[in-house]
């Protein structure tokens, strides 16, 4: 599932690519990811995508005059920018942007757990769908509250996207492993020391993944996502990789040096 990294990713792509570019044509596929009317999308015809930004999981296009795209990515989105004239629209396309210069903008979503929707006022969707404050800029002070805050297991925690959004199952568990916490162990019974580890190695991964364009592939050999599969050499320290069952999800960390 595409977490805050990927999600940065797609909007420096956009960045790189639609900004300033006036929509010809929008095209939508009717279903349960198009939430905004064809009506209301049809309107954008003429427009540009003026600015991006992101909170946590969700991406913005905030277009000339009010109305702002709002993009979920679900289990499998992605974003593609082409050449309108010669390639087909991507498979699994559910909203596309053809700009006039003549290239075009598809958001793809194969299992059709995302969403796209329509909002005029960015504030008020975030307070609505109850989204906690964006992980990436969040300050120790912060955090620490939020942790705080929290009776559950530390990577359930962080999970939650009411108390801080944008980190997922994956990332949790990078972030655990990077800070050498037992996903296991209860928020509210860490230590100020053990806090401080996990906002900074929060931070560190964060940024690391953004830089490598979200490809675990290209990350550090002492990144778990390099190798997160049960059984797998630990790249910390002569433990074995361990898989279990955190809160609903597939976990995995090291039992060696997580504790």
């Amino acid at each position: 599932m595409p977490e805050l990294p990927d999600v940065e990713v797609f909007r420096r792509y956009i960045n790189r690519t639609s900004i300033k570019k006036k929509i010809k044509k929008v095209y939508s596929r009717s279903g349960r990811v198009v939430k905004a009317s064809k009506k209301d999308l049809k309107k954008l015809e003429g427009k540009k995508i003026k600015g991006t930004s992101r909170h946590g999981k969700y991406l913005f296009l905030e277009m000339a005059g009010r109305k702002i795209i709002v993009l979920h990515f679900g289990m499998t989105g992605d974003i593609e920018y082409y050449k309108t004239e010669e390639k087909e629209k991507p498979e699994y396309s559910h909203l596309v942007l053809d700009f006039s210069e003549g290239h075009s903008l598809a958001y793809i979503n194969k299992r059709k757990l995302g969403k796209v929707l329509l909002t005029d006022d960015l504030k008020g969707f975030v307070k609505e769908h109850d989204l906690g404050p964006d992980a990436m800029p969040l300050t120790k002070k912060q955090f620490r509250s939020t942790i705080n805050d929290s009776g559950g297991m530390i990577k359930t925690m962080l999970m939650d996207q009411s108390r801080m959004a944008g980190i997922g199952n994956i990332y949790s568990d990078e972030i655990l492993y990077q800070a050498g916490v037992h996903p296991e162990k209860k928020a509210s019974k860490l230590k100020d020391k053990d806090i401080d580890s996990i906002h900074s190695a929060m931070k560190r991964v964060l940024k690391t993944a953004i830089r490598h364009k979200a490809q675990p592939d290209d990350f550090p050999r002492s990144y778990l996502l390099k190798n997160r599969k049960q059984g797998a050499d630990c790249g910390k320290c002569k433990g074995k990789i361990r898989k279990k069952i955190i809160g609903g999800r597939s976990g995995y960390f090291c039992p060696k040096h997580q504790k």
